[in-house]
């Protein structure tokens, strides 16, 4: 990645949340939190950021015909997948997203049921190597990358891994492709004969307290040219020469 674009150099700490407490042990009125919280729903208190991309950087022999920007939207605990989980933002497009949060609770009340009765782990019963926080994405990332290792001798790159896990390289590429789909496969086949046999092979539940969100988009021609033409305040092109969405 190129150093102009990278934004964060660290993260602050976020040992006050936690998915299924929320946000606890805070000083003031809470707006200096983290993971920063919205005031209010609504276009006007939204995140709003300019995507740009140069048109020497569009690779069409790599990306083939459909260039832009893909968006994952995820909880602060959960790893991005982005080859798996996304939404398309395209270029010289303005587009306005509409989030809508769905959380999914457990009671209490049923922390003593065994977790495949129950169907959900909490965060204490199921602890994963590479992750503080359990989710069934990031459980299931873990696995496939534990599977990859015992098939490859190696994980991809972009895979959790400890210090002494190789990376695969280019010679490997086809072994972690058939490695995942190999496990896709036993999971998909096990699932239609056994319910319980998909969680089995990874052990992944889906966690106890969850939130998943739905996205909503719409979008018009952003007219970047025009927008300069008319610019009267003889400043020049503010994006130069960037294609923007």
């Amino acid at each position: 990645m190129a150093p102009e674009m990278v934004t964060v150099k660290g993260n602050p700490n976020a040992t006050n949340w936690s998915p299924e407490n929320g946000y606890h042990d805070f000083d003031g009125n809470g707006l200096d939190t983290y993971p920063y919280r919205v005031l209010s729903a609504g276009a006007r208190v939204g995140f709003f950021a300019v995507l740009r991309l140069l048109d020497k950087d569009l690779d069409y022999a790599c990306r083939g015909p459909i260039q832009g920007f893909k968006i994952l939207l995820h909880t602060p605990g959960e790893v991005p997948q982005v080859s798996k989980h996304y939404f398309r933002v395209p270029l010289n497009q303005e587009v306005l997203v509409t989030i809508q949060p769905q959380m999914i609770t457990t009671t209490e009340d049923l922390r003593d049921y065994d977790p495949n009765i129950r169907g959900c782990f909490f965060n204490s019963e199921r602890k994963l190597r590479f992750f503080k926080i359990y989710t069934q994405r990031n459980c299931e990332q873990e696995c496939i990358a534990n599977f990859t290792k015992t098939q490859c001798g190696c994980v991809k790159f972009s895979m959790p891994r400890g210090k002494d896990t190789l990376i695969c390289g280019a010679s490997k590429v086809a072994c972690y492709e058939d490695a995942r789909d190999e496990l896709m496969g036993n999971g998909l086949i096990g699932g239609l004969k056994n319910a319980q046999t998909t969680n089995n092979i990874c052990n992944c539940l889906p966690a106890c307290t969850s939130i998943i969100y739905d996205a909503r988009i719409c979008q018009a021609k952003f007219e970047t040219e025009h927008l300069l033409t008319s610019s009267a305040n003889g400043t020049g092109n503010p994006f130069n020469g960037s294609q923007v969405s």
